[in-house]
This record gives C-alpha cells, structure tokens and sequence, in this order.
C-alpha cells in the first residue's frame, strides 16, 4: 500500500491543473514505492548473530499484538490503519463488534469484552473479513533473534524450525530450537563418561576430551572382556530372577492349592453336619406325621360334630323364624299394620341410624318399627362385630327410646346373649354374646311408655 501525499491544493489553482498535479504525485509516490521495494528485494538482509539471553522454549509463548517487530519499508498505510485501540498495534487475530469496530481478540478479554470506542458489550466477538486477516498476515516483521524480515503469518514457524541459535554451550554450532535436543548427543561440550565407567573409570570431561582418554584409559584392553563377561553375567542374573519368579509362583499356587485342600475340608464336615442334621429332620419329620394324622383324626371328628351342630342350629333358626312369623302374624291382629324402618333406607339415614363397633347387617337386614301402643320391636341379625358391652351397636332414634333400661334375651347361635337397649335409644351387646359371630334381634319388643 502507497501513502498519498497529505498538502492540500494551492488558492486559485485550476480544477485540471489540479487533478494533473495530483496524477503526477500519484505516479511519483508509486515509482519511488516500487523502486524501494526493488531494492529491498535485491539487497536480501544479512541474519544477525542471536545475543543472549534467548528464550529456547518450543513452540515459544503465545502471540499477541505486541510480540512483533515490524521491518521499515513495510506496509506503512496498513500498520497505521489496522491498529487496535487498546495496545496501540497493528491488530493481531483481529474481531469487530457489532457497529464494524476492530480489535484484538485478546485486547478484547482484557477490556472486559467492550469496545473501547464505543463501549458496546461484545458476548460474542465477530471474526472480520477475510481481506482484512490477508493483508495483517503480509506484514513484514523481523526475527526478534536473527533479524531476518519475513510476513507476519510465518514468524511462529520460522522461530520454531528455521532460525538458527547458537549452542547453549558456546561450541561454535547454530542449531533450531526443535533440533537442539537431537544437538546435545554429538556437542563437544556436552559432559561424558568413560566407555568404562561401569567398571570403575572415574574420568568425566566434555565430549571433544574423550577420544584422547579412550586412548589412555587403562581399561581399554579388557574392556571387551569386562562386556563380554558383564553380559554374561545379566544373563545369568534374568535367569535367576526368572527362576526366582518361577518359584514364587509355584508356591503362590501351593498356597492357593492348600487353602481349597481347607476349604474343601471344610465343606466336606460343613456337609456332613448338613447331612446329620437332615437325618434328624427326617426322624422328627417322621414323628411329626404320625402326630398330624392323629390331629387330622381329631380334626374329623370335631367336624362331624360341626356338622351335627350346624344341622341343630339349622333347625333351632327354622323354629326361631316359624315363631317370629307367629308372633308377628298374633302381634298384627293387636297392633295393625308395622312401618318397618330398615338401615339405609331414607328414614334411617336422616336420623343418622347407623351400625357402629364393626357390626353390619348383610342377608337379614337389621330393622326397628313401632306399633300403635308404643311397643318397639327390632328384627334382623347383624355379624362380624366386637363383643363389648360398653360399646353402641346402633342409636335408635328419638321416639323410639325405652324410659329405662332394657336387658332383653337375644339368639347368638349355640350361645344365647343379651341386648341391652339404654333410655337414650342406645343398642348394646351383652358380654359373651354372639360367640359365633353373629346375633339376631328377632323378637325383640320393649315399650317406651
């Protein structure tokens, strides 16, 4: 890029006059360019010798904006154009925001992520164009060791690979940093051992020293015997270590062989007592079968007389019933016709007439009704509940309520119980009622005069 001239047009001077002057500036500022470039290019620059101290380090600390050194007769137009507003240097992997402004990237971390011109928040930096990273990498920079002027984009290889850096040691050779280390096995200076130091040579100088003491060095003439021997000597010592290994594990596996020998000795006892102690199992087992037999026997017996019972009850429940059926049929000639009121019809539910202490009402619903000359009567049986007398089976309600308390007989199976029925219309179970869980309420009438 050229720099155009900066003085401006003289008053009065005509417009093609100008424009003929400014063309010829033009073209003079473009041949001397060319011609200075003409020049830099045919007098190539000498590389300097690198002075100390020199950071050998590979690949070397990163790159930013201010680890370059910039040749004169460069691109004087781009560097002063391309600069970043936070160092003040041509821009090194350069970002914009979102109004077109340039900055480094890392510039751009330090100044919190704002563009230091217009102070935008960046979350985000925008890489810019491709034209604008081509003519930053085509700018001319120098070595900072050897001072040879290269673009931009090629210093970090050039310093790594090309670049040559005298020896640590000062021996005299040039060497690359990445070939420093392959340097340092053939550097006259570098420190070394006897060829025999193995076996005692205590001679230790720089590597330029040590084909003289070769020479010297009393050990040289058995020194291949030493070797010889030497090796023999490791040989044998991996064959003992390997016969050493070979018996450790050989008793390894006598161990692990002894300890299954134990435990298979003890499984072998373990199984014998599981085997005695199912002996045992089977001789109480065998004993216990005759005594389940005679249960089973008892058993049958107990249950022909359930049946014998069951068939009793049968025909005392059918008696009951003909009964009931008499008494009601005697009772309506006297009383007329009964409202029966059974639990969970409407009346019984507003009045709130429910079975409590776990009694229900299933096949026979439970039932209460009044005749015409204040006599109560209750029907029904109720099942599954708890035999405690100070607990309420069921509240009449109000009208229906005896002025004293009533002990009436109730059927409960084989076992006849009592219903006690409070002057608060509360319904009670006797103690040691209804042992068959069950009890029936057919038959009884109370008055409530």
């Amino acid at each position: 890029m050229s720099k155009r001239g900066l003085d401006g047009p003289a008053d009065g001077e005509p417009a093609a006059k100008r424009a003929d002057n400014h063309d010829a500036n033009e073209a003079a500022a473009h041949g001397a360019a060319a011609a200075s470039a003409s020049a830099a290019a045919a007098a190539p620059k000498v590389p300097r010798i690198p002075q100390e101290p020199i950071d050998r380090s590979v690949p070397g600390p990163s790159l930013n904006c201010e680890s370059f050194t910039y040749a004169a007769g460069g691109d004087v137009a781009a560097e002063k154009h391309f600069l970043c507003p936070i160092s003040g240097q041509p821009l090194f992997d350069p970002v914009q925001c979102a109004n077109g402004h340039y900055c480094c990237r890392s510039c751009l971390q330090m100044a919190a992520r704002k563009c230091p011109l217009c102070r935008v928040s960046v979350a985000v930096p925008v890489d810019v164009g491709v034209g604008v990273k081509g003519v930053l990498a085509e700018l001319t920079v120098e070595c900072p060791d050897c001072g040879v002027e290269m673009r931009r984009e090629q210093l970090q290889n050039h310093r790594n690979y090309v670049c040559q850096l005298p020896c640590v040691r000062a021996c005299g050779t040039t060497v690359s940093r990445t070939g420093a280390a392959g340097h340092d096995s053939v550097c006259p200076l570098v420190p070394v051992k006897c060829d025999a130091a193995e076996f005692g040579c205590p001679w230790s100088a720089p590597r330029g020293q040590q084909a003289a003491h070769t020479l010297a060095c009393g050990l040289r003439g058995v020194l291949p015997a030493l070797r010889l021997v030497t090796q023999r000597v490791d040989a044998q010592m991996q064959q003992i270590q390997s016969l050493q290994q070979d018996n450790a594990a050989q008793a390894q596996r006598i161990d692990a062989q002894a300890r299954e020998i134990q435990s298979l000795h003890r499984n072998d006892a373990a199984q014998t007592q599981r085997i005695d102690t199912q002996a045992q199992q089977t001789r109480l087992l065998l004993g216990a079968d005759a005594a389940q037999t005679n249960r089973i026997r008892t058993l049958e017996a107990q249950m022909s007389e359930r049946k014998e019972e069951l068939a009793e009850q049968t025909r005392k429940r059918k008696a009951l019933a003909d009964r009931v059926e008499k008494l009601e049929n005697k009772l309506a000639k006297h009383t007329g016709p009964l409202v029966w009121h059974t639990l969970g019809d409407e009346y019984c539910v507003d009045s709130s007439v429910t079975l409590g202490n776990g009694w229900r009402s299933d096949d026979t619903p439970c039932r209460f009704a009044k005749d015409k000359h204040g006599f109560v009567h209750l029907d029904g049986i109720i099942r599954g509940g708890k035999e405690d007398s100070d607990k309420v089976v069921l509240t009449l309600p109000l009208g229906f309520w005896p002025k004293r308390w009533q002990y009436l007989p109730a059927d409960g199976g084989m076992d006849f119980g009592e219903v006690h029925i409070g002057p608060d219309g509360g319904v009670f179970v006797g103690v040691k009622s209804a042992r068959r869980g069950w009890l029936s309420f057919a038959g009884i009438t109370f008055s409530t005069e």
